[in-house]
């Protein structure tokens, strides 16, 4: 094994917020979500039994793809700060990006809140960027999160897009992707819909097709586990990991992450899910 992570996303900590003055804009929508659904699918209590099973692996690294929060709260992102913390305890390395529920408010970006908990785990650069993994492998993060009044959408500009380009090209041999946001909208196990999907997807899609380089695109959003090559771009595999602590009826599940194991001419791929009680490897 030449390098390895492991890909954790979709935390989605919540909080109900009851003061009507901090439920203004579309911080109202997502509590209501919080109220209605999310509470009852993220069991928060999970997170810090989970951690213990991720901290008992043989991997250094720790990759975060954002969704820490529900609705960008402070308490919220205090928990994400939290569970890095453990799993530091363990031994651990973290890396991390927003995700589109960590920018949820235009107030919590002017603000700049993200960062004011997370700085310390993210890039010191902006996206994209190329980071390294602990046994020397470099990576590409992608730029794909921001606010919206009220669809949750992510974006990429044509300018970052060239930029996420030539950063993928210049990597020695196949090339290691990581956003928030999938770059294809339907594969077998998930369809996204409009009013979720990352604004030019295709364009970045197509950009990486066409440089031909064998590559692999790490992503989360969906709540969903898939492991498909793309069926225009072939040097395109594309892994999108389920929520780490979700309770997903779809796949009988209580929670997902992914291992990554960088070999010379291969990206092994191994699930972590948790059903009926323990975790299990697929």
């Amino acid at each position: 094994m030449r390098d390895a992570f492991i890909h954790i996303t979709d935390l989605h900590f919540w909080e109900i917020v009851f003061n009507p003055l901090r439920l203004l804009g579309k911080r109202a929508i997502g509590n209501m979500n919080v109220i209605l659904k999310r509470r009852h699918d993220f069991l928060m209590e999970r997170a810090e039994e989970y951690v213990a099973y991720v901290n008992s692996l043989d991997v250094e690294q720790v990759i975060i793809t954002g969704d820490f929060a529900s609705t960008a709260t402070h308490n919220e992102f205090k928990r994400g700060v939290e569970f890095i913390r453990l799993l530091e305890a363990g031994g651990k390395k973290v890396s991390v990006i927003p995700g589109n529920h960590d920018v949820y408010t235009f107030i919590s970006v002017r603000r700049k809140v993200f960062k004011s908990y997370f700085s310390e785990w993210m890039p010191n650069q902006p996206l994209p960027c190329t980071q390294t993994l602990p046994n020397g492998t470099p990576y590409v993060f992608v730029p794909t999160v921001c606010a919206n009044k009220l669809s949750s959408k992510g974006t990429i500009s044509r300018a970052e897009i060239a930029s996420t380009v030539r950063q993928v090209e210049a990597l020695p041999g196949r090339g290691l992707v990581i956003g928030h946001y999938p770059i294809l909208n339907k594969t077998l196990a998930y369809r996204v819909n409009k009013n979720r999907q990352l604004r030019n997807a295709d364009d970045l899609r197509e950009a990486l097709g066409e440089t031909e380089k064998e590559m692999l695109y790490v992503c989360g959003h969906v709540h969903r586990f898939s492991d498909e090559v793309d069926s225009k771009y072939s040097n395109i595999r594309h892994l999108t990991t389920g929520a780490f602590f979700r309770t997903a009826p779809e796949s009988n599940s209580d929670g997902d992450f992914s291992v990554v194991d960088i070999e010379d001419d291969d990206f092994q791929i191994t699930r972590h899910v948790h059903r009926d009680g323990s975790w299990g490897t697929e």
